[in-house]
Parts: structure tokens; sequence; C-alpha cells
């Protein structure tokens, strides 16, 4: 049986009130892989708005990777599809990369 887990709306940057929220998206980073880890979850399919805004800030690519990295080391397959805040190139810069890593990314509509 595979199991698939999705999420979406990340908006990794995202401020509220000049206020950064990573401190929560970090602790939800930390129960999803959690619950990941726990319920055996072969796929994570996240649909849309991984950043808040099209060029994000070298701190949420930061934050981002660290996410990706922690959901290669639960070999579970990730696959990652852009929204209205992300930029295509910005997300699939590193796509041959993260291919490697069972981490497939689609920043946009194919021509």
């Amino acid at each position: 049986m595979i199991k698939i887990l999705h999420t979406s709306d990340l908006h990794i940057g995202k401020r509220l009130y000049q206020a950064d929220l990573y401190p929560e998206q970090s602790r939800f980073f930390q129960w999803l892989t959690a619950y990941i880890r726990e319920n055996q979850i072969n796929v994570l399919l996240i649909s849309g708005d991984v950043f808040d805004v099209a060029n994000p800030s070298s701190e949420s690519r930061r934050v981002y990777f660290e996410l990706l990295r922690e959901l290669m080391m639960l070999r579970c397959k990730v696959i990652i599809a852009g929204g209205n805040h992300d930029s295509p190139a910005v997300l699939e810069a590193p796509r041959e990369l993260l291919k490697y890593l069972d981490i497939h990314v689609v920043g946009g509509l194919p021509d």
C-alpha cells in the first residue's frame, strides 16, 4: 500500500506585522517530518506556494533545503508543484540535483 500525504501553501518566509514566522514554520516542519516517519508516508505532495514571494531570501531558501534534507533522510518521495507566489525559475533551479534525491519539482506549466 502506498501512503500519500498532501499539503500546500507553506509560504516559507511569510511575515506577519513585520515579524517573520520562521519559528512557527520550523515547528510545523518538525511536526510534518515526525508525522511522515510515524505513519510511514511514502509520498509527500506539496502543491503550490512553497515560498511567500517569488524571490525568496537566503534564509527562506535555507529553511526550504533543510526541510528537503529531512524528508530525504526519511526516504519519502517528494513532489513539489509551484504556485502563484512561487517563481518557476527559483523552484526549478536545483531540479536536476533534487531529482537524484527523489525530490521532483515542477515550478510551472511547461511551454
